[in-house]
């Protein structure tokens, strides 16, 4: 991974300590676009404090960029409480990240969902109201928006804490929390960490915040100490990491003992080491800090859990965008289309499936894949093939369903070499729902209904006649339907989305600009990527027998290169073609070459699933002969080659579905942008991008060919032979 050099980390370091506060946005632009990405590793090492919870990287116009975690909590801290001091507005401005009063404290807008609204406090804890409520309270008075002065206070501020110490500000922020807990009647004890002030101090503390508010000064900054403090004693790493190791093993569990319990355990284990235990309140401060989900999955189950998850898995179309940039989350999945299609011969062959790879970040869709056979693991990743292809990148988390073919060991294999992190959704938990859903909607009552032998029809069976049946109206055939897809999909990426108040194209291309060129994260189009989309052979490795060469489909698959030194015995890597049984690969002195059946003129341009099928045909022929495959292989060969399949209907079809799916993926593979025409990406091979295109090597799986020495047919419909 590039590093980022002293020079430019010293010049991001010095904006963030300079201009405490500066917006994302403006370190972005005072250090340069071509930076953005060691602002993000910054980020990332904890060089630079950005608070992950208070705004999305998603819009660095809203994000805060420190120096350190302090600065961040005193500025916030500051912020909230002038909010309280400003006048009020007569018009509530309900936006995500506004800032309104509810009976008189500062809160922000976190989100405003279909049903409720969350606000979030200055302390970071998170209410929820119902849209119902939210009109009440603006009624009543109780909730007003906050019209924020122009002035020179965030100047003063900043100046103010690039002179103090952290330490200075730290109490600061101490002292304020002691102030506030004192004026609302709450304990103070524990903010003094064990050590507490006399009752008058903490009057005179009070005096002088009210003094700041009512002279419109700066809290923060009249609260910052004249004199250094006294030390207080803290715990050390090993103190909390032995305190946090009592607490996981004893508390959280589903036993469920108390916290007076969990103390118990831990003075007697402090005892047995020779240590002196820390206090009860301040055991019970660390239980209390612990991930709320982690902590209540642990202890009663992941449905008790269920009510503390707050990410945006659920989404509707006003639901705003989540993830941070483009590629970083990711939904996959499919659906059925609600349209009969045609053979090129007019031959019904019923509705085909429709997967697509759809970017949550700016709800693009990146990829898609149609086919007759039902979804299975090439499906999905022939879907991510093709974002591959068009924009030399996959997705960082893919979000998927409970569908088998997601669990596969092929699936999670390519996945894992790629980087991609998979992540289902809950089965028992019904307000998760993925954004294909809500796309695939979309497509279906703005494209699919609008097309002639859709099936709305068949809703209402009663009602159902030959005049209206969707089979004697259809008139698409898949080659059409597919260059109608991609114009729809062109027009849906170029339309305003309420959710975003803009296009998915505008916002991906935003996204790209300042999220950084993540180089790190490219993913060449070439060979090596193009033979890791093709399925392994059952073990993964096959033997090379003497002679023959190795053993798939129960028949041999031969290359001259068997015949080099130290070959012939040995278990290279093997790959399948499912679409073309003739051909397999074997991994040859690093390298993929390609070697054809000892059936290659019965087998050649023949698919699993046409060989399944086949297969049947013959033993329902021949019901006096057992076996499966292994027996029938000879048989199999010599049915192909005396053209005996001429009068099955079901060989034919599925030959037929075959053909049609090659001429689809054979212009996807020389025409990249014709899957998505737009790319604006940054890295594909599309329109504009900087990938490279797969290289024009010899035994290319990409190209279909009437020459199988040099090419062979690309990877596509892979059917239900798994």
């Amino acid at each position: 991974m590039k590093k980022t050099s002293p020079e430019i980390e010293n010049s991001i370091v010095a904006q963030a300590s300079d201009n405490p506060g500066i917006t994302l946005e403006n370190l972005i632009i005072a250090v340069g676009l071509q930076h953005t990405d060691d602002i993000y590793r910054l980020i990332t090492r904890g060089v630079i404090y950005v608070d992950l919870y208070a705004a999305a990287l998603a819009e660095p116009e809203t994000v805060f960029v420190f120096k350190n975690k302090l600065l961040a909590e005193a500025y916030s801290l500051s912020v909230s409480e002038s909010l309280c001091t400003q006048e009020t507005t007569g018009t509530l401005i309900w936006e995500q990240g506004a800032y309104v009063l509810l009976d008189g404290k500062p809160f922000r807008i976190s989100l405003i969902g279909e049903t409720k609204t969350y606000l979030e406090s200055p302390e970071k804890e998170l209410i929820d109201l119902d849209h119902q409520k939210v009109e009440l309270l603006v009624k009543r008075g109780d909730l007003k928006g906050v019209k924020v002065q122009d002035n020179n206070t965030d100047d003063t501020l900043k100046k103010k804490l690039r002179s103090a110490s952290d330490k200075d500000i730290a109490m600061a922020i101490r002292d304020i929390k002691i102030v506030r807990a004192y004026i609302n009647g709450d304990d103070t004890t524990e903010l003094f960490e064990g050590k507490p002030k006399s009752l008058r101090t903490v009057q005179r503390w009070v005096h002088k915040y009210r003094e700041a508010l009512s002279l419109n000064n700066d809290p923060v900054i009249e609260m910052l100490p004249e004199k250094k403090g006294p030390k207080v004693r803290k715990m050390s790493e090993d103190e909390l990491k032995f305190m946090h190791g009592i607490i996981e093993k004893e508390y959280e569990n589903d036993i469920q003992i108390d916290k007076q319990t969990v103390y118990g355990v831990y003075v007697i284990k402090c005892e047995e080491l020779g240590q002196s235990p820390r206090c009860y309140k301040i055991l019970s401060a660390e239980i209390d800090k612990r991930p709320a989900y982690e902590k209540t999955k642990k202890r009663q189950g992941h449905k008790a859990a269920y009510k503390h998850q707050i990410y945006y898995w659920r989404l509707k179309r006003s639901t705003p965008r989540h993830g941070d940039r483009p590629f970083e989350i990711c939904h996959l999945d499919h659906t059925q289309i609600d349209l009969e299609l045609l053979s090129e011969v007019g031959d019904n062959f019923g509705r085909p499936w429709l997967t697509f790879l759809i970017d949550a970040y700016s709800r693009r869709i990146l990829a898609f894949y149609l086919a007759y056979h039902r979804p299975n693991t090439i499906s999905c990743i022939m879907t991510l093939r093709y974002c591959v292809q068009k924009f030399c990148r996959l997705p960082r988390t893919i979000v998927v369903d409970g569908g088998k073919e997601f669990g596969s060991a092929h699936f999670e294999r390519f996945l894992g070499r790629h980087d991609c992190m998979p992540e289902s959704r809950p089965k028992e938990e019904s307000n998760f729902g993925s954004v294909g859903e809500r796309i695939f909607g979309t497509t279906k009552t703005g494209f699919f209904n609008k097309l002639n032998g859709n099936t709305q029809n068949t809703k209402n069976v009663r009602e159902l006649t030959k005049a209206t049946d969707p089979k004697r109206l259809a008139v698409w055939v898949l080659r059409n339907t597919v260059q109608n897809l991609i114009e729809f999909i062109d027009l849906y990426e170029t339309k305003r989305h309420p959710a975003l108040g803009q296009s998915p194209l505008d916002a991906f291309s935003h996204g790209m600009i300042w999220s950084g060129q993540r180089p790190s994260r490219l993913t060449l189009y070439d060979e090596e990527f193009i033979m890791d989309t093709l399925p392994p052979t059952r073990k993964g490795t096959s033997k090379i027998i003497p002679g023959r060469g190795f053993r798939m489909y129960d028949n041999y698959y031969w290359n001259e290169a068997f015949m080099l030194p130290g070959i012939e015995g040995s278990e290279p890597p093997t790959k399948r073609e499912p679409l073309n049984i003739g051909i397999g690969y074997a991994r040859i002195n690093n390298k993929w070459i390609m070697c054809k059946s000892e059936h290659f003129d019965a087998f050649q341009g023949k698919s699993e699933r046409e060989i399944q099928i086949t297969s049947e045909v013959i033993r329902k022929l021949k019901q006096a002969v057992k076996g499966d495959f292994k027996d029938n292989a000879k048989r199999l060969a010599a049915f192909y080659l005396a053209k005996k399949d001429q009068g099955f209907k079901q060989i034919q079809e599925q030959q037929m579905k075959d053909d049609e799916q090659r001429k689809i993926l054979k212009s996807f593979e020389t025409n990249p942008g014709n899957n998505g025409k737009r790319n604006n990406g940054n890295g594909g091979n599309g329109n504009g991008g900087n990938g490279s295109h797969a290289p024009d090597v010899q035994n290319n799986p990409l190209t279909d060919s009437d020459t199988p020495d040099e090419t062979c047919d690309d990877i596509e419909s892979y059917g239900d032979f798994e």
